[in-house]
């Protein structure tokens, strides 16, 4: 029984806190001494126990979606990482915001963050761009249509760019002006309609009179004679086998010539203005 209670001793010993050791015990061999009352072994307390667990911090219970009319919520909802049952952070609101700008379908976007005893409900308000609904164009007869729209880059369906409406008219302009329609007007209108978020465009065109290319004339030409300068334009007045058309494209192309057959003569510092 001694060995027993030795042994239950020594086990209760290293659970509890720090002992100061037990007496050797030689094997087969009782002890004389009396044995002290053993005192019961006590979990230590700490100030840990007796304080309440912390508060879980608050996570994000709902999201929402408004102002959407056109980009559908799931498609909103797909673009955030801001989740339901997520943490919520800073960091995460503002990236949230910047990955739907950067979707292009929106020109105002703001979240707004409500404080519930479950949690916080994000509110997503976005302000989308409009959709182009209807392309319009009036008043050309010297191209078709369709190779018009092919200038324009605008399609039905695609988000209302106002910069690309703008670039889409000067492309328009070129093609009228490399066929001879220097003077050629064209305007753009957007209709746009607030309760729909969609717009219809339309392109008025004003093709003008068609001019050719009566003469060229020179000035200040003494080192050649004007027919070698002439050789090197593409730009012609018109005749026989000469439309007369003037492009722009080609006439600068004619100066930048013009100026390089100069300076390879050894006139480093020529000038050449139309």
């Amino acid at each position: 029984m001694k060995r027993v209670f030795s042994i239950l001793a020594l086990s209760i010993c290293i659970l509890s806190a720090p002992c100061g050791g037990y007496a050797e015990e030689t094997v087969g061999q009782e002890s004389t001494e009396p044995t002290a009352p053993q005192a019961a072994a006590k979990t230590p307390v700490t100030a840990a126990d007796t304080q309440e667990p912390a508060a879980a911090a608050k996570k994000i219970s709902d999201v929402e979606v408004r102002g959407n009319l056109i980009v559908s919520t799931n498609t909103i909802l797909g673009k955030v990482k801001a989740q339901r049952g997520m943490p919520l952070t800073q960091e995460m609101i503002n990236e949230d915001i910047k990955r739907l700008y950067g979707t292009g379908f929106f020109q105002d976007i703001q979240i707004e963050i409500d404080e519930r005893p479950d949690g916080y409900r994000l509110i997503i308000y976005v302000d989308e761009k409009p959709v182009i609904r209807q392309i319009v164009l009036e008043g050309y007869t010297i191209f078709k249509e369709n190779k018009l729209r092919k200038e324009l880059k605008l399609l039905e369906g695609q988000i209302l760019d106002r910069k690309a409406v703008k670039q889409g008219v000067q492309a328009i302009q070129k093609m009228y002006a490399d066929k001879g329609f220097r003077f050629v007007d064209i305007q753009s209108d957007v209709d746009l309609n607030a309760a729909t978020r969609e717009a219809t465009v339309t392109i008025r065109i004003n093709e003008g009179e068609k001019f050719r290319i009566r003469d060229i004339h020179f000035q200040g030409v003494q080192a050649f004679k004007e027919k070698q300068i002439r050789k090197l334009m593409k730009t012609k007045k018109k005749k026989l086998f000469s439309s007369g058309v003037f492009k722009e494209s080609n006439f600068e192309k004619d100066l930048e010539r013009i100026q390089l057959f100069y300076q390879q003569e050894g006139y480093l510092d020529v000038k050449v203005e139309p």
